[in-house]
């Protein structure tokens, strides 16, 4: 396997390069249970790892039900991959096969707004290349809103028409 260098987060003074493991399942209909009991003994089984710091367990959000998800904390890479390449994990995740799915997903554009493991955190463009990048699309959709409101707006108390045109005191 390939090796990347990263470049520590400096918290306080001190070098700190945490990994985290994302762990999603769609539980089976009435096998609540079964994954509750499961989950335990996945925690347990990381939590006898050295470097592991903690988990958070998501329950299912509104409009997926049965779909869970389990955020393991270690303190960094190396401490992370003895728990996915442990025996242990390895059979629990199989065992969990028989109540669940595990749900892949690729991730979205948005992951290069945070730090990628081995790039370092994306520098954002100047300020004057944002200013330039946005300021005619906000001018646009100003535009775009106000040709709506316009023929509105008209009727409205003074104040308020105020708010929807820049042409309001001048009846352009």
């Amino acid at each position: 396997m390939d090796e990347t260098r990263e470049t520590p987060v400096t918290t306080l003074g001190t070098a700190w390069t945490p990994a985290t493991a994302v762990i999603t399942r769609e539980v089976l209909p009435g096998r609540e249970g079964d994954y509750q009991q499961w989950s335990s003994r996945l925690l347990a089984a990381a939590a006898r790892l050295p470097g592991y710091e903690g988990a958070t367990l998501i329950g299912p959000p509104h409009g997926e039900p049965g779909r869970h998800l389990l955020i393991l904390r270690f303190s960094d890479k190396t401490s992370l991959r003895r728990w996915v390449d442990s025996d242990e994990r390895k059979s629990l995740t199989a065992e969990a096969a028989a109540f669940s799915r595990h749900v892949y997903e690729e991730p979205s554009s948005l992951e290069t707004w945070f730090a990628i493991p081995g790039l370092g955190a994306v520098q954002p463009p100047p300020r004057w290349k944002m200013a330039l990048a946005t300021t005619p699309a906000a001018y646009v959709l100003i535009l775009a809103i106000l040709a709506v409101l316009s023929p509105v707006s008209d009727s409205w108390p003074r104040p308020a028409s105020t708010l929807s045109s820049p042409c309001s005191w001048s009846r352009c």
